[in-house]
Protein backbone atom coordinates (compact mmCIF):
# COMPACT_ATOMS: atom_id res chain seq x y z
CA UNK A 1 0.00 0.00 0.00
CA UNK A 2 1.55 3.13 -1.36
CA UNK A 3 0.63 6.67 0.80
CA UNK A 4 -0.48 9.69 0.21
CA UNK A 5 1.49 13.09 -0.23
CA UNK A 6 0.38 15.60 0.50
CA UNK A 7 -0.12 16.59 -2.57
CA UNK A 8 -2.32 14.13 -3.65
CA UNK A 9 -4.20 14.40 -0.10
CA UNK A 10 -4.82 18.04 -1.32
CA UNK A 11 -6.35 16.89 -4.75
CA UNK A 12 -8.51 14.62 -2.76
CA UNK A 13 -10.04 17.62 -0.45
CA UNK A 14 -10.47 19.77 -4.11
CA UNK A 15 -12.43 17.19 -4.94
CA UNK A 16 -14.44 16.86 -2.05
CA UNK A 17 -15.00 20.65 -1.98
CA UNK A 18 -16.00 20.64 -5.65
CA UNK A 19 -18.65 17.45 -5.30
CA UNK A 20 -20.75 17.54 -1.81
CA UNK A 21 -23.52 19.43 -1.74
CA UNK A 22 -22.70 22.03 1.15
CA UNK A 23 -19.44 23.10 -1.01
CA UNK A 24 -17.12 23.47 2.31
CA UNK A 25 -13.90 25.31 1.69
CA UNK A 26 -10.71 22.84 1.21
CA UNK A 27 -10.02 24.16 4.89
CA UNK A 28 -13.40 23.02 6.51
CA UNK A 29 -12.47 19.83 4.87
CA UNK A 30 -10.88 18.07 7.96
CA UNK A 31 -9.41 14.13 7.91
CA UNK A 32 -11.63 13.29 10.47
CA UNK A 33 -14.37 14.80 8.68
CA UNK A 34 -17.60 12.70 8.48
CA UNK A 35 -18.99 12.75 4.95
CA UNK A 36 -22.19 12.21 5.64
CA UNK A 37 -22.61 13.62 9.01
CA UNK A 38 -20.54 17.17 8.31
CA UNK A 39 -21.24 17.50 4.99
CA UNK A 40 -24.72 16.11 4.33
CA UNK A 41 -23.52 13.42 1.51
CA UNK A 42 -25.48 10.52 0.53
CA UNK A 43 -25.32 7.38 -1.40
CA UNK A 44 -25.13 9.19 -4.58
CA UNK A 45 -22.89 12.16 -3.67
CA UNK A 46 -20.08 9.19 -2.61
CA UNK A 47 -20.30 7.62 -6.01
CA UNK A 48 -19.93 10.59 -7.50
CA UNK A 49 -16.39 11.55 -5.71
CA UNK A 50 -15.39 7.97 -5.97
CA UNK A 51 -15.69 8.58 -9.86
CA UNK A 52 -13.72 12.05 -9.75
CA UNK A 53 -10.91 10.31 -7.70
CA UNK A 54 -10.63 7.35 -10.04
CA UNK A 55 -10.75 9.47 -12.68
CA UNK A 56 -8.17 12.26 -11.29
CA UNK A 57 -5.08 9.30 -9.80
CA UNK A 58 -6.21 7.22 -12.81
CA UNK A 59 -7.06 3.77 -10.50
CA UNK A 60 -10.28 1.77 -9.56
CA UNK A 61 -11.58 1.80 -6.11
CA UNK A 62 -12.75 -1.77 -5.09
CA UNK A 63 -16.62 -1.48 -4.04
CA UNK A 64 -16.07 -3.65 -0.64
CA UNK A 65 -13.78 -0.60 0.15
CA UNK A 66 -16.45 2.31 -1.09
CA UNK A 67 -18.76 0.72 1.43
CA UNK A 68 -16.22 1.33 4.23
CA UNK A 69 -15.96 5.20 3.62
CA UNK A 70 -17.10 7.41 5.93
CA UNK A 71 -14.74 10.43 6.99
CA UNK A 72 -12.20 11.58 4.38
CA UNK A 73 -9.52 9.45 6.18
CA UNK A 74 -11.47 6.63 5.02
CA UNK A 75 -11.16 7.95 1.33
CA UNK A 76 -7.66 8.30 2.13
CA UNK A 77 -7.10 4.40 2.67
CA UNK A 78 -9.54 3.47 0.02
CA UNK A 79 -7.45 5.59 -2.54
CA UNK A 80 -3.99 3.89 -0.84
CA UNK A 81 -5.26 0.36 -1.48
CA UNK A 82 -6.01 1.25 -4.91
CA UNK A 83 -2.75 3.02 -6.35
Amino acid sequence: MKKLNDSQKEKVKEILADKLVFNPSIDEIKDNSNLFNDFGADSLDAIEIVMEIEKQFNCYIDDALIEKVETVNDLYIALENSL
